[in-house]
């Protein structure tokens, strides 16, 4: 005869053995949600309050080393802010200039980025922002545009010289 102390089925022990081991190892679903700058719109970034370039990276929550996950949040924040100047200069420029040009002003403009915030999420991935003052880039395509090795004076657009700091004037605002 067997020691059953509860008269619990031999049956049933099992079952409820697995329903306290599934109890144990459930945790809590947490949300999702991504910080408040992440899609907001412009105004909700730090520091909207003047004019600048932006660019946001995400490290994905599988990366569980937490300085690996930050450096690859930063740096895909970077990239991003290189493809922000690319289209930036693009849109300022023609096409034959504005190819010739991307490079050096890019790689003159870039090591001035700051990462203004590194959120981590509910979820567990990471973001993080990176931002440039519009004025650096107008400086360096304002430098890149008097050189005649990077723009033949024939190529240079009339209205260099009248280059703003302010993007609102060519129509970009990031007021709400």
């Amino acid at each position: 005869m067997e020691w059953n102390p509860w008269g619990v089925p031999r049956r049933v022990v099992p079952v409820l053995f697995l329903f306290l081991l599934a109890s144990c190892a459930s945790h809590a679903q947490r949300s999702s949600q991504p910080p408040a700058w992440v899609g907001s719109g412009l105004e909700t970034l730090p520091g909207s309050g003047t004019r600048f370039l932006y660019g946001m990276g995400r490290a994905e929550a599988t990366i569980t080393n937490v300085p690996l996950s930050k450096v690859t949040a930063q740096e895909r924040a970077r990239v991003n802010l290189a493809f922000t100047l690319q289209s930036e200069i693009r849109s300022l420029l023609s096409a034959p200039a504005s190819e010739r040009l991307i490079r050096p002003v890019v790689e003159a403009v870039l090591p001035h980025y700051r990462i203004t915030a590194v959120d981590l999420a509910p979820d567990g991935s990471r973001y993080a922002l990176a931002r440039l003052p519009y004025c650096d880039l107008v400086a360096a395509l304002r430098i890149a545009l008097a050189d005649p090795n990077l723009v033949p004076p024939e190529e240079a657009p009339e209205w260099r010289d009248q280059l703003s700091c302010n993007p609102a004037a060519r129509g970009f605002s990031d007021s709400p």
